[in-house]
């Protein structure tokens, strides 16, 4: 019993072992105790056991020992099989994975690329035409004013079918792309403006961050409305972007400028900032919008 109880709890080394080490040892407590009392007449006692009796216990003893050693071993090896065969699983669907992840991202960048040589260059050659038209044209006011407006149509289609394509292209799909081409296109649209356009360098930490095509483009459209009203109504002289970390690990981009300002609760101004909001939340993004008339305007982005 003793040996027992000891290879019960070194070799099983569970709770079934240790409940049973247990039990076996409440066992020999209570024979011991009934052969005390003499509460069973007990046939014979230890010194009167014979030789071979001894022999056949420790035997049995041992034979016992042996199936719990073979049936640990046996469970080990079978656990370790099952640890191997999940870890084999977990690296095939990683395989696996990966492999559809490359696909999905050669067939963003097929798109990207067969979608700006076919409808990227028809609306650009149509934007063209259509500008030479109103320039030669000698037609009436009213035709000059369709091709104005097919011009200007062409031209936002374009523009909103590039900012498409370049999100989609999987080498764009980066925290400091995005921002540089925001920063790109705040240079050109201020160029010839009188404005000053004045953004920061992006910070070494945030070099490496990577985002989804859904957050860049929804982000590009959110920062050419900033920087657009900027353009049409601030009346500035100097607009600033930039970009830091928080203190609560988060990532925050601000467009700020010295312009006249504006009353936010504007019945002008709400549809535009409805707009805003609804591309941030469709991106999980924060957006604050202050100002106030003679005061300026500042837009922070806040981004997870």
């Amino acid at each position: 019993y003793f040996t027992l109880i000891v290879g019960l709890i070194v070799l099983v080394e569970t709770k079934i072992g240790l409940i049973v080490a247990i039990l076996a040892f409440l066992n020999i407590m209570a024979v011991f105790y009934a052969e005390y009392h003499k509460w069973f007449h007990f046939k014979e006692d230890a010194a009167s056991i014979s030789f071979h009796a001894n022999m056949v216990n420790m035997l049995s003893v041992f034979a016992v020992l042996v199936i719990i050693v073979v049936f640990v071993t046996q469970k080990d090896l079978y656990e370790e099989q099952i640890i191997i065969a999940k870890d084999n699983n977990i690296n095939d669907l990683e395989t696996a994975l990966q492999q559809r992840l490359n696909e999905i991202n050669n067939i963003r960048t097929d798109i990207a690329s067969d979608f700006h040589d076919v409808m990227g260059n028809k609306l650009a050659s149509i934007a063209n035409i259509s500008q030479m038209l109103c320039i030669k044209s000698q037609q009436t006011n009213e035709f000059n004013l369709e091709l104005n407006r097919i011009n200007a149509l062409s031209k936002e289609l374009y523009e909103g079918t590039k900012d498409f394509i370049w999100s989609m292209d999987t080498a764009n799909n980066t925290l400091h792309s995005v921002y540089f081409y925001i920063k790109d296109f705040g240079e050109k649209l201020f160029e010839y403006s009188g404005v000053q356009f004045i953004a920061n360098t992006l910070p070494d930490d945030l070099e490496n961050k990577t985002v989804s095509s859904l957050w860049s483009s929804q982000f590009i459209l959110i920062s050419k409305e900033i920087l657009t009203n900027a353009m049409a109504h601030a009346k500035a002289t100097e607009v600033y972007m930039s970009i830091h970390k928080t203190a609560e690990d988060r990532t925050l981009i601000i467009f700020k400028d010295n312009g006249i300002g504006f009353d936010i609760h504007s019945p002008k101004r709400k549809n535009g900032l409805k707009n805003i909001q609804a591309r941030a939340s469709k991106i999980n993004t924060i957006v604050t919008i202050y100002s106030e008339p003679d005061k300026g305007t500042t837009a922070s982005i806040h981004i997870n």
